[in-house]
């Protein structure tokens, strides 16, 4: 009598202990304890019954129940069974690495890594459809910029395919989403089908992630998310930047005042040097490229120089006009196009300016619709016949080798930049909130994706994702034909201006303190594979 006292106390307070990690007590297998199965385990700790009557009782396999045994059970009856996780912990030591770390933004913007078990691993690499029985495929998340560093380690997310018949609408999968600690926080597919449901995840059994780990890596692809910054609190704000490598890289921007003209910041792969141009002024742009081994920049007061890297000379160019020119491009030296903002008589009416090689000339686009052109802020071309200039209101020109005509924006908000590549042309502004207009086939089409802020530069590489900053020091991506913002730092005046994407794939981006009356606390950013110092020799 005293021994049944004792059970009962222990059934009475074993609400204080914590849960056991399997389902203990679960005699049946039904995913409950009731008290029937309770009162059985207590008979076999008694020794009225059989071990074997419920082996569920017998965690540890001693063909005995414990008082410890039976807490568990308890628990389970009380608070439910504890969800397994459907890989084991030690996966890593068994399963096959199916795909190298990359950047997810289907997963919100996080680094991916992917495991599959010795069942799948192969049919997995194989791209079988569909994939065997037992498979299990392991994702696991990095808040970080790699799959190293386990401080950063979010999240698993995993699947194991099922006999036929447990889910057949899609695919006989089961899904969860497991936190660091391995409890499990969903254990359906709802977090996850809506993806996995695109028909290229459907041809290859709801996997979405091509690729291997077991080949050579992949080309590094920019992850604007991961941008560090190099320089900062320079005396003048970073406008733009460009390069001819990861090693030759040179930045523009604003005049501080201090008697040195505009800030010229050149990267040789071991430190930055300040170039004096000899110049007065705001420099806003450099050209992207460079145009027969020049670039040329573009500023305040009709300012335009041509700068020779070989050299790093700096020859100005004699224009007809004071306008603030915001943007250059050419096709060649002989094609040149520069636009602004004239600035004059308290209007802002957009101003073309063009050097077919015989020097600066300024271009009559004011009658090309009823009220005029608005400021014009960059220029860009695939082409001497496709050219497109943007600017305020939604403005788009294009230039078609003959004549500048006005074409249809998807917008009436400010664009500040436009570039591209063979397949797409973007334009990025809005104010305080973004937006993206692209053209791919036909005219421009609104792009924008919610939560976007301000964007102020774009770059669209011929490969890879293109890549936008803007206000807060944000960052957007445009990744398989859809824009996310990737990251938003918030960071309260400080805001990139442009960014640009050398021929590595390093994402760079330049901005500061771009408030009105400012264009001070200049700063510099990178996220690549190069490493990127933030030391500045002296002269």
């Amino acid at each position: 009598m005293a021994t049944r006292i004792a059970l009962a106390a222990v059934v009475w307070f074993a609400l204080l202990a914590p849960a056991a990690a399997v389902c203990p007590g679960d005699c049946d297998g039904d995913g409950q304890v009731s008290i029937a199965e309770l009162i059985r385990g207590v008979n076999i700790a008694l020794g009225s019954l059989p071990a074997g009557d419920c082996t569920a009782m017998d965690g540890n396999g001693d063909g005995s129940v414990a008082i410890n045994e039976l807490i568990a059970a308890v628990n389970a009856a009380l608070d439910g069974c504890p969800i397994e996780p459907i890989f084991p912990a030690d996966y890593r030591d068994t399963f096959t690495l199916v795909r190298d770390c990359r950047l997810s933004i289907e997963h919100g913007g996080v680094m991916i890594q992917v495991w599959a078990n010795e069942v799948g691993a192969q049919a997995y690499l194989d791209e079988d459809n569909p994939l065997p029985v037992g498979t299990i495929v392991v994702k696991d998340e990095y808040e970080g910029t790699d799959c190293e560093t386990e401080a950063d380690f979010g999240r698993w997310r995993a699947m194991r395919k099922e006999e036929p018949g447990f889910d057949p609408d899609d695919g006989d999968w089961a899904w969860q989403w497991v936190n660091p600690d391995r409890s499990v926080l969903f254990n359906d597919k709802s977090t996850c089908i809506s993806c996995h449901l695109d028909a290229e995840c459907v041809a290859r059994d709801y996997m979405c992630t091509e690729g291997s780990g077991l080949e050579p890596t992949p080309t590094p692809q920019p992850q604007p998310g991961a941008l560090d910054l190099v320089l900062e609190d320079l005396p003048g704000a970073l406008l733009s930047i460009s390069g001819r490598s990861a090693t030759d890289v040179t930045a523009v921007g604003a005049d501080p005042g201090d008697g040195k003209g505009p800030m010229v910041m050149s990267w040789n792969g071991a430190t930055w040097r300040r170039l004096e141009t000899g110049a007065t002024g705001d420099l806003w742009w450099i050209s992207v490229a460079s145009i027969d081994g020049d670039f040329y920049l573009s500023g305040d007061g009709g300012l335009i120089l041509r700068f020779d890297p070989e050299t790093e000379e700096f020859t100005p160019q004699s224009t007809p006009t004071e306008a603030l020119l915001y943007g250059v491009w050419g096709s060649a030296a002989d094609d040149l196009w520069a636009v602004g903002d004239s600035m004059s008589s308290g209007t802002d009416d957009g101003v073309v300016l063009h050097n077919g090689g015989s020097g600066w000339v300024e271009v009559e686009v004011s009658d090309l619709r009823e009220g005029g052109i608005p400021a014009l802020f960059k220029v860009w071309g695939r082409a001497s016949d496709e050219v497109y200039a943007v600017g305020a209101g939604g403005i788009i020109l294009r230039w078609n080798g003959a004549v500048w005509e006005v074409v249809p924006s998807a917008t009436t908000r400010s664009l500040f930049t436009v570039h591209g590549n063979q397949n797409v042309v973007v334009a990025v502004g809005g104010f305080l909130s973004g937006v993206v207009v692209e053209r791919a086939n036909g005219d421009f089409t609104d792009a924008t994706p919610l939560g976007l802020t301000q964007m102020n530069g774009v770059f669209v590489p011929e490969q890879g994702p293109a890549v936008a900053g803007g206000v807060g020091r944000a960052t957007a991506a445009r990744i398989d034909g859809d824009w996310t913002p990737v990251d938003d730092t918030g960071e309260l005046l400080r805001d990139y201006h442009a960014v640009w994407v050398d021929p590595d794939d390093g994402v760079w981006a330049v901005g500061g303190d771009l408030t009105v009356g400012n264009l001070d606390a200049g700063v510099v950013a990178y996220g690549g594979p190069q490493s990127v110092g933030g030391t500045i020799s002296e002269p």
